[in-house]
């Protein structure tokens, strides 16, 4: 929107597109605006006139941050992707030419064994199409049946975008000899506004089918042994996790990052503010909206080994929901492991932690999901 200060009105820029600009700036003559969006499991630049008119899409491809104008068609940026560490590029929008201009990790780059990455789209809730990423092992053969890892992200309003990072990196799990699917289920964000919002007031229903839909796909191709699938995951992705534990028989593993449990426990976080539009109910009011979507209640369902992991200085997701789902597991005697960081928040950021916390979930998988 821009807005005039003089007759203290507001214009609508760009209201026909379905995007969540991250961040925007202006050409040097001031006559563009341009900004990047998360655009289907990608972080993309667009263009817009700064007096209004259509939007462009300027680059799509792997994820895009940190750009600067470098000339007047020229773009400086950093780009990374799945399987593409970090560097910088020269982008020229008059050409269409994107150079790399920066060899940071190319060594790293050169010597890492990487996985191949495959895009795909599966009929999920609603039959809406779902998108997801494969990863395959390095040394993957068709001809032989493997592993299946479902990855399951966070928010829930977030998504697994084509970018590289440190914590949940996908190559490092298909390097440990699994298939790894990263599926964006409903909820997910850059998909369009309404696909974002479909699960508002219902965290249970539309996500927890996606994933269970993403498992059948992978399985009728023909690769996947069904007697060794697990799924991993964090913050919300831990809420899906305990969400399966309760109503799917699928899994012979599950980890459970920083999970939440116990919906109505979540209001010791340090943030509740929109938790009642996001349960459709509260403590105090419409409370049995909470309930129905809760994996505590559903404690009588579980039986699916599961490793727990939570730091002590998480304040989004309290500790006491690891803590508890380990309680209630080791009560019913289903085998289940806590590791607790008293040095982590919401996040396993620390090196060496970084490190156990891999090496347990690989041992942890491989008890259940390895021949």
């Amino acid at each position: 929107t821009r807005f005039d200060l003089a007759k203290k009105t507001a214009t609508v820029l760009a209201g026909n597109i379905d995007l969540s600009p991250q961040q925007w700036f202006f050409s040097k003559d001031s006559q563009m605006l341009y900004f990047l969006a998360e655009d289907k499991a990608r972080v993309s630049l667009f263009s817009v006139p700064a007096a209004g008119g259509p939007v462009k899409q300027v680059l799509r491809q792997a994820s895009n941050e940190q750009v600067q104008m470098a000339g007047p068609q020229r773009f400086a940026l950093v780009q990374h992707g799945i399987s593409q560490l970090p560097e910088i590029f020269l982008l020229d929008n008059k050409s269409r030419t994107l150079k790399q201009i920066s060899q940071i990790n190319a060594a790293l780059q050169q010597n890492t064994q990487w996985g191949k990455v495959e895009e795909m789209n599966y009929p999920g809730s609603d039959g809406k199409p779902i998108q997801m990423f494969v990863i395959f092992p390095p040394n993957f053969d068709t001809s032989k049946r493997w592993p299946l890892l479902s990855l399951l992200h966070g928010g829930p309003h977030s998504a697994f975008n084509d970018a590289f990072g440190t914590r949940w990196h996908p190559q490092v799990f298909a390097a440990m000899g699994y298939v790894v699917i990263m599926p964006n289920f409903h909820g997910s964000t850059g998909f369009g506004e309404a696909f974002t919002a479909s699960i508002h007031g219902d965290h249970a229903t539309k996500p927890f089918f996606d994933s269970e839909a993403a498992i059948d796909y992978m399985t009728s191709r023909g690769y996947i042994d069904e007697s060794r699938v697990a799924a991993a995951g964090g913050s919300y992705g831990g809420y899906l996790v305990s969400w399966i534990a309760g109503h799917s028989t699928k899994y012979k593993a599950l980890v459970n990052h920083a999970g939440v449990y116990d919906l109505m426990a979540q209001f010791a976080s340090d943030s509740t503010l929109l938790r009642t539009h996001a349960y459709a109910g509260s403590p105090w009011k419409d409370k049995e909206n909470v309930l129905k979507a809760s994996p505590a209640m559903f404690a009588e369902n579980f039986n699916t080994p599961m490793l727990i992991t939570h730091g002590e200085q998480d304040y989004r997701v309290p500790v006491t929901q690891g803590l508890a789902l380990y309680g209630v597991l080791k009560g019913k005697g289903v085998d289940a492991r806590l590791v607790y960081f008293p040095d982590e928040n919401h996040w396993v950021l620390k090196p060496a932690n970084s490190l156990l916390w891999h090496h347990t979930v690989l041992d942890w998988l491989n008890t259940y999901t390895k021949k």
